[in-house]
């Protein structure tokens, strides 16, 4: 009989428990849903998986390499090709209204000429314009070309993990991205989300800031309760996550 009753109290408790994280975590997930169009797609370098992830993710990440012949290739690795052209994305802007990402893994003097021409004649082949675009890249002069011409430019931050610098390290870093930041030429900086918390307390520059977190899922980001001031911050425009899906590449 006690331990009939035992058992009991233990379903009493469990059942109380679920019911209490299954409400705490509805409450979260509606209190993060005003913040979900800041939510896109990372690495979505199929068409496959553009199709199969549209009715979640209006907006996309890709990664591309430019080409000696002038095509965008949709690449995370330049020695590496599926032959698939940056165009059908155009396509899909064009039929979406929606906004694209690009991580131009080799921008540099050769390639940004062939990128800018294959650029306006997409844009003006499928209507799109230069404010639904994203062009990010570690080579900051020839951004800045781009950013003169109209184009959202972002800088990607290389930095290792804070967790392996030292203060002085950081502080480095840091006044960096404020040299940057303060020359205008670019419009954003995008870092993996392990230096928000560095960036959000010391950076202190009026420029839009993109993120990801590229190994958490939208559920993971949305019911993580830490995940609320990165979600919030209005300086923080975009947080890449994850969704691999069946056609992942």
């Amino acid at each position: 009989m006690k331990r009939t009753k035992r058992k009991l109290r233990w379903w009493h408790v469990t059942a109380l428990a679920v019911l209490l994280l299954a409400v705490g975590g509805a409450s979260l997930w509606c209190h993060t849903a005003p913040y979900r169009s800041k939510l896109w797609l990372h690495r979505c370098n199929s068409l496959e998986k553009l199709y199969e992830q549209e009715a979640r993710f209006r907006n996309v990440e890709v990664d591309v390499v430019v080409r000696p012949d002038g095509m965008l290739d949709v690449t995370h690795d330049a020695d590496t090709t599926f032959h698939l052209d940056l165009e059908p994305y155009f396509s899909e802007l064009s039929r979406r209204g929606s906004r694209l990402w690009m991580d131009v893994k080799n921008l540099d003097a050769r390639t940004a000429p062939l990128l800018h021409t294959r650029l306006r004649q997409l844009c003006a082949r499928y209507g799109v314009s230069h404010s639904q675009l994203i062009l990010e890249s570690r080579n900051l002069s020839q951004l800045a070309a781009f950013t003169a011409l109209g184009y959202y430019t972002s800088y990607y931050v290389s930095f290792a993990k804070p967790s392996q610098l030292s203060p002085a390290d950081i502080d480095r870093c840091l006044q960096q991205l404020r040299t940057i930041a303060r020359s205008r030429q670019v419009c954003a900086l995008s870092f993996p989300g392990w230096w928000y918390g560095e960036i959000h307390r010391h950076l202190h520059e009026p420029i839009d800031l993109l993120t990801w977190k590229h190994r958490t899922t939208e559920a993971e980001l949305r019911l993580w309760p830490a995940n609320l001031p990165l979600l919030k911050d209005p300086q923080v425009k975009v947080i890449l996550i994850k969704s691999k899906g069946r056609f992942h590449r």
